[in-house]
């Protein structure tokens, strides 16, 4: 009798125990889960409306200035000039620089941030270009990200924004104004970041990802690159095809674990300027944001290992109280129980 009293009482005692801990980790860890995503969301949110703003502003300035006359009328003088202040009065933004091409497509002039830019170069194979010979006057042209062939900014990744010069009611050129995506990043997305494990992409409609902390990612399809590793990329496109903002709780590839499937939670926001659609995704490995637990848990297990001593040590004396009831006479036990109804 008394052992089993023992073995039951400490089973008990371990079962409690363990379902008190695991519960509290369970619960604690969807808590924080869930105000990482929240937070997440919220900082998605703030940085699309930043970059729309950005987008817009740039847009309506160039459609602006695309109807000066040292614009529509491009001489050596006063266009260079025109040019570069208006690139050094943007200096606090992601914009790169600005140039002026011909109807022919052949740039005649351009300004960079790090200085001036040869002319002669021919774009009239860029998408921008074609889209502008039947563009209207205050059209604003946003492109997919593509590698600059002007000026010191060659070779790097860039989104060009483009408007149609129009003179005499005819197409006379065009005005590009580019910005650098790295730019985009340091300015608006670094401080988006939850912890510094954060990852921030940005993501075109189709898929193509256009921000993103990883090189080996620029301009791919994250869909098909998912989707070769055998992770199912549907409630990516739901978020990407959605005109709100959300969260999402999921497995995905780890490219700093070389592509292990790792449990992210991230907050989303759509980018919607004119006909252009992104979206804006952060991103933390839930492992980093639930690193803070860590010493809760250290405290928990010490905790419950305190009452568990402390719950042995009483089923212990419980269990010798027994055994020393058990080994007196019965008429000394029930002597003794007389006395105690006596002083009652």
């Amino acid at each position: 009798m008394r052992h089993k009293f023992l073995i039951i009482s400490s089973f008990f005692i371990v079962l409690a125990a363990t379902f008190f801990y695991l519960f509290l980790v369970w619960r604690v860890s969807s808590t924080l889960a869930e105000q990482t995503l929240y937070q997440e969301e919220i900082a998605a949110k703030v940085g699309s409306k930043s970059i729309s703003l950005f987008v817009e502003n740039l847009g309506f300035q160039i459609s602006v200035f695309a109807t000066r006359i040292s614009i529509v009328s491009p001489d050596p003088v006063n266009t260079p000039n025109a040019l570069k202040n208006f690139v050094n009065g943007m200096e606090e933004t992601p914009l790169t620089g600005i140039m002026l091409a011909d109807s022919q497509g052949n740039v005649l002039y351009g300004f960079e941030r790090q200085g001036r830019f040869g002319n002669g170069e021919d774009v009239s194979g860029r998408e921008y270009f074609k889209w502008a010979k039947g563009a209207k006057a205050g059209d604003v042209f946003i492109g997919d990200p593509i590698t600059s062939i002007l000026g010191l900014s060659k070779g790097q990744y860039i989104v060009p924004l483009a408007t149609p010069v129009i003179k005499g009611g005819q197409f006379g050129g065009v005005l590009v104004a580019p910005f650098f995506v790295e730019s985009l990043t340091t300015k608006y997305m670094d401080q988006l970041k939850i912890n510094s494990n954060t990852r921030v992409y940005l993501i075109d409609e189709n898929g193509t990802i256009i921000v993103s902390p990883f090189e080996n990612l620029l301009s791919t399809n994250y869909f098909d690159y998912i989707e070769r590793l055998n992770v199912k990329a549907d409630v990516l496109r739901l978020a990407l095809a959605s005109k709100k903002s959300g969260t999402i709780d999921m497995e995905l590839p780890d490219e700093t674990k070389e592509g292990a499937l790792t449990r992210f939670l991230i907050g989303y926001a759509p980018i919607e300027v004119e006909k252009t659609h992104w979206l804006l995704a952060i991103a933390t490995p839930a492992s980093n944001a639930l690193a803070s637990l860590a010493p809760l848990n250290f405290r928990d297990l010490g905790i419950i290992g305190l009452v568990f001593s402390v719950s042995l040590t009483i089923a212990f004396y419980l269990d010798k109280m027994l055994e020393i009831l058990k080994r007196k006479p019965k008429g000394q036990r029930k002597t003794l129980r007389l006395k105690i109804v006596k002083k009652s």
